[in-house]
């Protein structure tokens, strides 16, 4: 029978002692938190009497001893954010966006810092990444449209604006149209150019803008009848509100008109580039003389230019892809592959690249398995496909 008193006795201490162990260690962490937030406060005031070097160093000596407090990490952010060290913001923001709980909101300050930084491919990155778990969110597909397009990939800019104008809840604003319609005509696409531009003038005919832009295009496919049509119009609207010596250039250009039809780009210098002339075969030596140079925004802008004269032609598009792919981001390189494989669905280099960037970036097979499969179903014959039989059986 004392035994059994002593038994009990013994569990009712062990439980007094593990509630009190418990205890202490909320206890502890409470007080450390406390001890976080009073110097975090103190670096606040630092900043707020200018001090703003002190404010780093008490934070980032803060940051070795708690590495995971995110007050801390947050604060370092926006202080480096606002003393002009955009990079070093981003590296703390994305290290936030990688806490075991994601803080999704801190992948817009990343962005917005890496765009200040002009490192546009991790701000895509990004934007892309908070649209994956806020995919109705236009103000940021616009954000991720004009990311894409400083980061000289026109069409990923066009497709993102065009999911601007499917989440919209009314008709599009004019300045949105001729946003789509100016990446229209930046990929080469003067059709749908040309659509929204008259859907801009059919809406608002005393546009400026619209009218002004519209015309440009008209020039660059040469259709001079409309470029005199469009003139004309603009001649009636308020003098003071149309540059005289634009009217006057546009004269000129109609007086020495080719007489042949060949389609250029801007031939008003002061308003954008020369002509070119350039064929499909000439963009791919200068892209092929840029890798060798390691130049890449080169390489890309002559990689795409030979692909918007040849769409078909499956050497340029591939030529794109190994130039995204020297730029190492390898969720552009999946976006760019994903569109290469809907028009040149059967090519066996496409789908296995897929596969592997796919792969790359899960880094296990959940996702890369269908495509690893189409790749060993339409090109049975290639020379990786006993290596990827092989990854496919040791599942």
């Amino acid at each position: 029978m004392n035994a059994l008193k002593i038994f009990f006795h013994f569990i009712l201490i062990t439980i007094a002692t593990v509630g009190c162990s418990r205890k202490d260690k909320e206890l502890t962490k409470n007080k450390i938190q406390e001890s976080i937030d009073k110097q975090v406060l103190l670096a606040k005031d630092y900043l707020a009497n200018g001090n703003n070097s002190q404010a780093i160093s008490l934070l980032e000596s803060l940051e070795k001893k708690h590495p995971d407090a995110l007050a801390v990490i947050e604060t370092l952010g926006f202080i480096h954010k606002d003393s002009g060290n955009p990079t070093v913001a981003a590296g703390y923001f994305e290290k936030l966006i990688n806490q075991s709980t994601p803080l999704h909101e801190y992948k817009i300050f990343a962005a917005q810092a890496y765009m200040e930084a002009n490192v546009y491919c991790e701000a895509c990155r990004n934007y892309k990444s908070y649209l994956e778990n806020f995919p109705n969110d236009r103000s940021t597909w616009k954000l991720l449209s004009q990311a894409y397009e400083l980061d000289k990939n026109d069409a990923l800019a066009l497709d993102a604006y065009l999911k601007v104008e499917t989440l919209a809840t009314s008709s599009l604003k004019e300045k949105d149209l001729l946003k789509i319609a100016h990446l229209y005509q930046k990929t080469n696409n003067y059709r749908e150019a040309k659509s929204r531009y008259l859907l801009v003038l059919k809406h608002n005919p005393q546009s400026i803008e619209g009218r002004v832009r519209l015309l440009k295009l008209e020039i660059q496919t040469e259709n001079w009848d409309e470029v005199q049509k469009h003139l004309a119009k603009l001649e009636t609207l308020p003098s003071q509100k149309i540059d005289p010596t634009f009217i006057k250039s546009i004269k000129e250009i109609l007086i020495k008109k080719p007489k042949s039809k060949n389609p250029q780009k801007e031939v008003i210098v002061s308003q954008a580039g020369k002509i070119s002339g350039k064929s499909a075969k000439n963009w791919h030596e200068e892209f092929l003389g840029h890798m060798k140079k390691q130049d890449w925004a080169s390489a890309e802008q002559a990689a795409l230019e030979a692909q918007k004269l040849e769409p078909s032609n499956i050497l340029y598009t591939l030529d794109h892809l190994k130039v995204v792919k020297a730029k190492g981001s390898d969720k552009v390189l999946l976006e760019e592959l994903k569109k290469a494989k809907l028009q040149f669905s059967n090519n066996g280099d496409i789908l296995l690249a897929l596969a592997q960037t796919q792969h790359k970036i899960d880094g296990n097979l959940q996702n890369a398995k269908p495509f690893y499969e189409e790749f060993l179903q339409q090109a049975p014959n290639h020379a990786k496909s006993s290596q990827v039989k092989k990854l496919l059986t040791s599942l």
